[in-house]
């Protein structure tokens, strides 16, 4: 029973796949600079952590 699940859940994935969009595996460095020069993100508590 568990394989015919597993094998349910592995195609259901790969059907899902097809309508999902792609996941980015590194923001670019343009973007953050943007995001940041715009103030959407600011220091914390004068860390060197950035904080939505």
């Amino acid at each position: 029973m568990a394989e015919n699940v597993q094998d349910q859940v592995s195609i259901l994935n790969q059907i899902m796949s097809k309508f999902s969009p792609s996941m980015p595996h590194a923001v670019r460095s343009d973007v953050i600079k943007k995001v940041r020069s715009a103030g959407q993100y600011g220091k914390a508590n004068n860390s060197q952590e950035w904080v939505r």
